[in-house]
């Protein structure tokens, strides 16, 4: 099986802003247990930022856009560093790929890229993606690694999408709106209704999406065929769970008949 799973700013960062050794360890032990069980693993990581925030002393995470991209460029290093001491320990080879969205919009590049991922994954290493922030702009970056992870896996043909964030799944809300603290289990097709509702959500002060981008992502996994998880990246085995079978978060069902790739 082919998987691919991102994992948020949120989760990866100290109570300060900072990249969280530990939290990268957590995700990369159960990637490693999924690869060891003969998946193809592609994981999409933020966290480069929150590791420039660390690095450089910072508090908070950065708004202007030149102190983002120096911030970006640092911390992609702890990013790498984090994931590479963890991969090690089973062996395996994590690879570093940081993406605009010029890449994988141009077809050319698009099947470079593609071609690139797929010989990877043939050698047997994770590849870890990012979106390049140190040279993104507006205009050509994603805005939120939900967004490029559900990009990447349906230019991948990923059997599966999961999507590690600081709630445990699509919480449920009442008839006013408000959140419940019940995780809706299994939804069978994203509706207007439920967007709009999203939009109205914030992610933390160290992310860059909320609930509205994971839901778009999982839009554009679920119309290709690609059966999507949102789970709580806190937890030890949720990966796990998920690729056998266990009910933990929101499935976002697969369209039968998917849209052309």
């Amino acid at each position: 099986m082919r998987i691919v799973v991102k994992t948020g700013s949120a989760i990866l960062s100290r109570q300060n802003g900072g990249l969280d050794p530990d939290a990268v360890h957590r995700i990369a032990s159960q990637l490693s247990l999924a690869h060891k069980a003969g998946h193809e693993v592609v994981v999409v990581s933020s966290g480069a930022v929150a590791g420039g925030v660390a690095r450089l002393g910072w508090t908070e995470r950065p708004t202007e856009l030149a102190l983002k991209q120096a911030a970006a460029s640092i911390g992609q290093v702890a990013l790498m560093e984090a994931y590479e001491r963890s991969f090690s320990k089973d062996g395996i080879l994590p690879a570093q790929i940081l993406l605009t969205r010029d890449d994988l919009m141009k077809r050319e590049r698009y099947l470079n890229i593609r071609t690139t991922l797929l010989q990877l994954l043939s050698l047997r290493a994770i590849p870890v993606i990012n979106e390049n922030d140190s040279v993104s702009t507006e205009e050509m970056g994603f805005g939120d690694n939900d967004t490029l992870s559900s990009i990447v896996a349906v230019k991948i043909h990923a059997d599966k999408l999961i999507l590690l964030s600081d709630v445990p799944g699509l919480y449920e809300q009442d008839a006013q709106g408000r959140l419940t603290d019940r995780v809706i289990p299994v939804v069978e097709k994203i509706t207007p209704t439920m967007e709009r509702r999203a939009a109205r959500t914030k992610g933390s002060k160290m992310s860059v999406g909320g609930i509205v981008t994971k839901l778009s992502a999982a839009k554009r996994a679920t119309l290709a065929g690609i059966e999507t998880w949102l789970a709580s990246g806190y937890e030890s085995d949720s990966i796990l769970k998920i690729l056998e079978g266990s009910v933990g978060g929101t499935r976002f069902v697969a369209r039968s008949r998917p849209r052309h790739r």
